[in-house]
């Protein structure tokens, strides 16, 4: 998968078998060094997502002798995963940019700015923060994280005046959006 200068290799490990997982990586470092591409081995992690009992990762990777750190924690396009999916990390980074935010639209009340500016400055500044990624995330979070999204949704609607659409009611139009975009594309290989 390619974003921008970012790239990420993600294979599937059946029966213990990395040999096909290593030989792909092997094959991305050829293909790099054969398109004067540089890899910084320093930014390279790898992430072992496994859900069994007694989880085996595989084998540690080297790139031209240099080992990559295995992560627990990886943050990709802005969201945070983890190895078990749990997305506890990601719940509590967005969290963290939203109280920053808080503060502004606090401010902003304080100031006198009207309700309809105050819910424009949400939607802008807080609840994209809130909805992003929540297609992927949002249906597999724990109770107790979906509470303190509700409740810092709860808080803007405390100072905008007004209430404003739950957590919940924000993922279901985002995640309606995204399949009828699936829907309304015959080449989205998700459509059938």
């Amino acid at each position: 998968m390619k974003f921008a200068d970012d790239t990420e290799l993600v294979g599937k490990i059946s029966n213990d078998e990395d040999a096909l997982y290593h030989k792909q990586i092997e094959n991305f470092v050829n293909w790099c060094d054969k398109n004067y591409l540089y890899l910084n081995v320093s930014k390279t992690k790898e992430m072992c997502i496994d859900f069994r009992k007694n989880q085996r990762c595989p084998k540690p990777v080297y790139i031209k002798g240099e080992a990559v750190e295995r992560v627990e924690t990886y943050k990709y396009l802005g969201v945070v995963f983890d190895s078990k999916l749990n997305w506890k990390e990601n719940i509590n980074s967005v969290l963290k940019k939203v109280n920053t935010r808080m503060y502004c639209l606090r401010k902003l009340r304080s100031f006198g700015v009207n309700s309809g500016m105050l819910v424009t400055f949400y939607n802008a500044v807080i609840c994209s923060i809130i909805v992003y990624g929540s297609v992927c995330w949002g249906g597999n979070i724990s109770k107790f994280d979906r509470g303190r999204l509700e409740k810092i949704v709860k808080k803007a609607g405390h100072v905008v005046g007004m209430p404003l659409d739950s957590f919940k009611t924000l993922y279901e139009k985002r995640l309606f959006k995204k399949l009828m975009q699936i829907l309304n594309d015959p080449t989205h290989p998700m459509r059938h």
